[in-house]
């Protein structure tokens, strides 16, 4: 299988030692070069390496479905969500956000939590979008400060592991509980894209760990 054209590389800046830490964030015991069995397949005799000169992950099988090649960043989005999730060449801020999601599983962002104040009447969907959303706001904000944040059904669909209506009633739910606050919103088809700022319960927390991230 021929190695792609563009984007050898995950992503500017990522090391051997950073793309170690980020396999072990996803669960793969095998070191660089050595297959194991691949997280985006059923079949535990199919097999995949992540190729230690490009740092990107390759199937080892033949798919009518998938493509040979993934970043680390589609590998994580593909187990959070529970499915294959293919960021493609038009998805650079949704792969960015991905990159640093698995970067801060790994251990290699810092960044301060805001608890959301979630009342106790909240369905358990609810809550875990709302964990969900907040780490996304908070790598956002990496970026962007305390803009409002682009929460498309979709994107809260794989980001939180839920399927995409349960995800947008959760979302619907917190913005009718409050916690979620709706300012603005991107022109985008076939319907506008809601930009969301979240209701913070209490002061930023002290750098968390990644063991208490949010885990789908």
């Amino acid at each position: 299988m021929p190695l792609p054209d563009a984007g050898l590389t995950a992503r500017n800046g990522l090391t051997v030692a950073d793309a170690r830490r980020m396999t072990a964030a996803l669960g793969i015991a095998a070191d660089l070069g050595h297959e194991f069995p691949c997280l985006l397949a059923d079949d535990p005799d199919r097999l995949a390496v992540v190729d230690p000169e490009s740092l990107r992950y390759q199937l080892l099988y033949r798919s009518d479905e998938l493509k040979s090649w993934w970043s680390l960043a589609e590998v994580c989005a593909s187990t959070v969500a529970g499915h294959p999730v293919d960021l493609g060449a038009f998805s650079g801020v949704r792969h960015a956000r991905w990159w640093d999601r698995l970067r801060y599983q790994a251990g290699l962002l810092d960044v301060h939590r805001r608890p959301l104040a979630i009342p106790d009447r909240a369905s358990p969907a609810a809550r875990r979008v709302a964990a969900g959303f907040e780490l996304a706001y908070v790598l956002n904000a990496l970026h962007h400060g305390d803009a409002p944040f682009a929460f498309s059904q979709r994107y809260a669909a794989e980001w939180c592991g839920l399927p995409v209506k349960v995800a947008a009633q959760a979302v619907r739910e917190l913005v009718a509980l409050g916690v979620l606050v709706i300012d603005g919103q991107l022109p985008t088809r076939p319907r506008p894209t809601p930009l969301y700022v979240p209701t913070i319960a209490v002061p930023a927390t002290p750098t968390m760990s990644p063991l208490e991230a949010f885990a789908s």
